[in-house]
């Protein structure tokens, strides 16, 4: 029964999103795979359809059309965007607001099997709604294309040995310009404790990535942009001396002896992010960063800000009510398009920076490439 409330409980969730349940495992094998996937591009792209949340649930993200569909954006545009499923990183792009009636384009998130072997490149995909291609019935009109780098890569230098607490820290790294994040955590030490083993071990990374979009619907159009993070990693152990007992039947002690126990903690701070955008020769169009009110980047995504000349961008948490549910929520961000400029790149662009170049993401991809 508990099985089945909560399979029920997600359908119940992703149906608000449009989503479709793809065949029963029990009778398609082929289906009964964490990943299904169907090739959906002449790029060599495949989809994945979403991760299964049970042996006949796997879950599509594909939105259905709204009832009227929109033409594509021109001009300066407000866009409200969020994600289809938790399983995946599709989106839909409303405008103005979450409300189906203002339902406007697609995001579409899948994997580049062009690269070279060993390569982690993605992509989104920008649609519209107009889905007349008989060979791709779930596939509207892609606008634009944007490629990137899912596995960023850090490197980390460590922050050595300093004394005092607090403000009065005297820390010493290989990346100390003025680019590079002060560290703020805790003080290092080794070879302190009790029993003399417990130590605290920092590093600042470094982090750059880059993303290239070009316009698919009308040809031509390409663009670079290339991120750049800097913050800090730490980790504490610490080790200590705890007496275990063991007892018999009646209660009696029977045995003492002391046992070595160990304790581990880990901080880690994304405190900037910048990036810069070129056109296809290499010129410079715009350098700007993610800003906040604290020395974290997104520790409070709610402050969080992208300002450029292409868009303004910021974060949010909504509420979502689907009937008797109580409700749940999620983080949307808001892309605005400035005049002059292609709302369908801005957007897209937006939408890397708010994501996959965003601190969530950042901190997400440094948190699983440790240095310790």
């Amino acid at each position: 029964l508990g099985v089945f409330f909560v399979t029920r409980l997600f359908a119940l969730l992703e149906s608000s999103n449009g989503t479709k349940t793809p065949p029963n495992p029990q009778t398609h094998p082929q289906s009964s795979c964490i990943y299904s996937s169907y090739t959906c591009s002449s790029f060599g792209v495949t989809k994945s359809m979403g991760r299964c949340c049970g042996p006949s649930d796997c879950l599509e993200s594909t939105p259905d059309p709204p009832a009227v569909i929109h033409p594509d954006p021109t001009g300066a545009s407000r866009f409200v965007v969020k994600k289809c499923s938790r399983f995946n990183k599709d989106y839909v792009v409303y405008s103005k607001r979450v409300n189906e009636s203002k339902k406007w384009l697609f995001l579409n998130q899948s994997q580049d099997t062009t690269t070279e072997k060993g390569g982690e490149k993605w992509v989104y995909e920008l649609e519209n709604y107009v889905r007349e291609d008989p060979a791709f019935p779930k596939r509207g009109e892609i606008l634009w294309r944007c490629a990137y780098d899912e596995r960023p890569t850090f490197r980390f230098a460590r922050v050595e040995r300093n004394f005092g607490s607090g403000s009065s820290h005297q820390v010493e790294s290989q990346f100390d310009e003025d680019k590079d994040a002060e560290y703020t955590g805790p003080r290092t030490y080794y070879a302190e404790g009790e029993l003399g083993k417990d130590y605290c071990e920092a590093h600042k990374y470094r982090m750059q990535s880059e993303a290239k979009c070009r316009s698919i619907k009308v040809d031509g159009f390409e663009y670079t942009f290339v991120c750049d993070s800097r913050g800090w990693v730490s980790k504490e152990q610490r080790y200590w001396l705890e007496e275990e007992v063991e007892r018999d039947k009646e209660g009696n002690v029977v045995h003492r002896e002391m046992v070595e126990k160990s304790s581990t903690s880990y901080d880690s701070r994304v405190s900037k992010i910048s990036y810069v955008v070129y056109d296809k020769d290499k010129n410079v169009l715009d350098e700007f960063a993610c800003t906040s009110g604290g020395d974290e980047v997104g520790g409070r995504l709610g402050q969080s800000e992208i300002h450029s000349r292409c868009f303004d961008a910021s974060f949010e948490y909504h509420n979502f009510f689907n009937g008797w549910l109580c409700g749940f929520g999620t983080w949307t961000h808001r892309v605005h398009t400035k005049e002059g400029i292609d709302p369908g790149f801005a957007l897209i662009f937006g939408h890397i920076c708010c994501t996959e170049f965003g601190p969530r993401e950042i901190k997400k991809d440094l948190n699983t490439d440790l240095p310790f």
